[in-house]
């Protein structure tokens, strides 16, 4: 884990943090972790949780979803935003479920 983009919406309006999540407390993650994060720059530090997406398919079905589709987009060079990990490791996961 390294620096990495986060967007953030509010109020319509859609930015890119830079969030840093290199802190030794990260190094051993396990579903369920506390996270540690700071947005670069800024002095701001946040948690947040670390989650498999074998955690994510659980809940789904437990709760009687199915996984029709998932996605893990990666940045591109020629997006014209200075990615880092992003280009190789997906920023997010987006599933798409049904009954």
């Amino acid at each position: 884990m390294h620096d990495r983009f986060s967007r953030v919406n509010s109020g319509g309006l859609s930015t890119l943090l830079m969030v840093n999540n290199d802190f030794p407390e990260n190094r051993a993650l396990a579903s369920g972790c506390r996270v540690k994060c700071s947005v670069a720059g800024s002095g701001v530090v946040f948690e947040d949780f670390f989650w498999t997406d074998e955690d994510y398919r659980s809940v789904f079905s437990q709760s009687g979803l199915k996984v029709l589709a998932w996605h893990q987009p990666l940045g591109k060079p020629e997006d014209g935003t200075p990615w880092k990990d992003e280009l190789h490791s997906p920023l997010f996961s987006i599933y798409i479920l049904g009954r």
